[in-house]
């Protein structure tokens, strides 16, 4: 019985649903290091829903992309993909994005023809491509934060427009009761600690300190939220790992009073359903095993 084999083998799967990857891309990947790079990479994608879009008081777009932009925003109305729109790094499983990781901030490129890869054309000669929509999204909403270029990732203003305009949608990550920081800490100091892999405060407008709105950046620069899912996932399959070996007798009692015999050998695989609820199949007999509350 190896489920976490079995966990590893779901999640290398899933990978297929994404054209832009090759076989290549994944096979590789060890069955110790698979899980934490998908929750790490499939994090990164904005999900297909409707949301209601809404605007910062600061937004200004060029009037040269306004109709790129209202497409965009069209798709994001109508919850359908957004993808094509996002970086091309994507196609890296290993790609790690410090302005989601730190501060939720998504960026969309704003391009309106798609190319053989799946992803929209942005042309380095054109200057239009430069404009990215940096944009924060919620299960229901997504605020559009502001039209920056593609050097603007380690700017504080973006997380200051999120502050000054939808405080209550970041507020669990305010830290009440702290004194700001001297001295202040610069744009060039985000980009130096999200490169060395240090998640830290930050002091935003009326002396507000927030920790860090995408849940924070570790040390080899991951994810601290895809960490926490991995290691989350890992627990639950131990735990029902342990109650199967610890209770060896019981399963091997249920089987026989199924289907009128013990089998040789039981053989148990780990059954994975699209709410990620676990259950655990014992292929000999033919019994499905749920396990709710693990």
């Amino acid at each position: 019985m190896d489920l976490r084999n079995d966990w590893h083998n779901f999640l290398k799967s899933q990978f297929k649903a994404y054209p832009f990857l090759k076989k290549e891309d994944y096979n590789g990947l060890s069955l110790d290091e698979v899980s934490l790079v998908y929750f790490n990479w499939s994090r990164l994608f904005i999900q297909p829903v409707k949301r209601n879009v809404h605007y910062s008081k600061e937004f200004k777009c060029p009037k040269a992309i306004k109709k790129r932009l209202e497409k965009v925003v069209q798709k994001i109305q109508l919850g359908q993909n957004l993808i094509p729109h996002q970086t091309r790094s994507l196609k890296n499983l290993y790609f790690k994005d410090p302005l989601y990781f730190d501060w939720g901030i998504q960026h969309l490129h704003l391009g309106d023809t798609i190319e053989a890869d799946g992803f929209v054309k942005r042309e380095k000669t054109n200057a239009l491509n430069d404009y990215l929509l940096y944009a924060f999204f919620t299960e229901q909403d997504a605020f559009l934060v502001q039209i920056m270029d593609h050097a603007s990732f380690n700017k504080q203003e973006l997380a200051k427009i999120i502050h000054r305009n939808w405080p209550e949608t970041i507020e669990c990550y305010k830290i009440n009761g702290f004194s700001p920081s001297a001295p202040i800490i610069t744009d060039k100091d985000i980009n130096y600690f999200r490169k060395s892999g240090a998640s830290i405060f930050i002091e935003l407008d009326d002396n507000a300190v927030y920790g860090p709105m995408g849940g924070g950046i570790s040390t080899n620069r991951t994810s601290v939220n895809a960490i926490y899912q991995n290691d989350y996932f890992h627990f639950r399959i131990d735990k029902i790992k342990q109650e199967i070996s610890n209770n060896i007798f019981n399963y091997a009692n249920h089987v026989r009073e199924t289907v009128g015999h013990l089998p040789t050998e039981m053989e148990f695989i780990l059954n994975i359903d699209i709410k990620n609820n676990f259950s655990v199949y014992e292929k000999n007999s033919n019994i499905n095993f749920r396990f709710e509350g693990f």
